[in-house]
């Protein structure tokens, strides 16, 4: 508001250098002394006089036995793979499935690096656009689901390491819902519920009459361009749907212009993924009809008043054994509804030095505290 002086003071307070990120400084034990934007370089040293050294016995994960920590961004796996082998770094995070299956299998790295796959807590997948007229169908949406041949992808892309997921909720949970029926790939089952739903062979695709117009079967997948995880899936599932009459449009996107068109529900079929916090899951950010609004991220348009009310009585109950119970209700409804189709989990694919003691992968991010390392030289 122009004039405004308490306002103008605040602004002014708040612009000053120990407020820009060049200068952060946090609670923790480490301060930032070196951020290299030109060469995706950042170094932390340990504080002096930090405030966590004096109750390290009393609290649990205040420990920091590493002075410094330097972050790099290393785009290309050939070089990554050439520096490990040169002992360059003390851990790497971000590696390809098929590299490390093969540091796995044939031990390259085990002289000097310790490999550690810890559950993952994320999960990626197939999002359907539920209040699309082909979509809005839940037949339509089982069938695709039943029309993935999941299993083979997640052998031939994850290399072994990786879940199969078909909920929402962390295996690991104790609400997590073991009694639903996989759906397991079967083109003819796909079939049958295509055609209950009242489409018919034309000419070349499944046909069906929708709002007075004559249309084709046919689903739009959109994808980030240069996602080859995303292809290969997209390729394989074209040639599935192809054998039961269904037309699958591959449409790449820059991430940007696909975020945007996910905002505005202008698509069919998009891949995604999540990244779950621990703790209790709360249902209402991905899968209330309010988070459907105002490009929310319920984005494929999940939802009614029932699950509604069971997500807010989800988030109000006390007693466990009754929200457990209603935690399997709420993925029994996913489960059939389709809103999803669940891909995988994927395990963190850690590589870490033997330098360090109590060095180990976590499955929270970023899935390691090199705080609590100890250098064993």
């Amino acid at each position: 508001e122009e004039g405004n002086e308490d306002l103008d003071k605040q602004a002014d307070f708040f612009s000053q250098d120990m407020f820009k990120r060049q200068l952060a400084f946090g609670s923790g034990p480490y301060e930032l002394i070196k951020w290299d934007q030109k060469n995706d370089l950042l170094i932390l040293d340990k504080k002096k006089n930090w405030w966590g050294d004096n109750v390290q016995e009393e609290v649990i994960g205040l420990e920091n036995n590493v002075d410094q920590v330097v972050f790099m961004v290393e785009e290309s796996d050939v070089s990554v793979k050439e520096r490990l082998f040169e002992q360059q770094f003390d851990i790497v995070d971000r590696i390809r499935a098929k590299d490390y299956r093969k540091f796995l299998d044939e031990g390259t790295l085990d002289a000097h690096y310790k490999l550690d796959t810890p559950a993952g807590n994320s999960y990626s997948f197939l999002g359907l656009n539920m209040r699309d007229p082909v979509l809005n169908d839940r037949r339509v949406r089982q069938a695709l689901t039943f029309a993935l041949e999941k299993d083979y992808l997640l052998n031939t892309l994850s290399y072994g390491l990786a879940k199969p997921v078909q909920s929402p909720v962390h295996l690991s949970m104790p609400y997590y819902n073991s009694d639903l029926p996989p759906y397991h790939y079967n083109l003819d089952t796909a079939a049958k519920l295509l055609e209950a739903a009242g489409w018919k062979m034309g000419s070349e695709f499944l046909e069906k009459e929708i709002d007075g117009e004559r249309v084709e079967l046919r689903v739009s997948f959109k994808y980030s361009s240069g996602s080859q995880s995303a292809i290969e899936i997209g390729k394989h599932f074209k040639e599935s749907l192809k054998r039961i009459g269904v037309d699958f449009v591959m449409e790449a996107r820059e991430w940007t212009v696909l975020l945007e068109e996910i905002d505005r529900r202008d698509y069919q079929m998009i891949i995604m993924g999540w990244i779950k916090d621990p703790g209790l899951d709360d249902f209402k950010q991905l899968w209330h009809t309010d988070s459907y609004k105002n490009a929310g991220s319920n984005f494929v348009g999940f939802g009614d008043a029932q699950s509604d009310a069971l997500i807010d009585s989800i988030r109000g109950e006390l007693d466990e054994a009754k929200r457990n119970e209603m935690y399997r209700e709420f993925q029994a409804i996913i489960h059939r509804e389709c809103p999803y189709i669940f891909l995988w989990s994927g395990n963190k694919k850690l590589i870490i030095s033997k330098r360090f003691d109590n060095a180990y992968g976590l499955a929270t991010r970023p899935g390691y505290n090199v705080a609590l390392w100890k250098p064993n030289l």
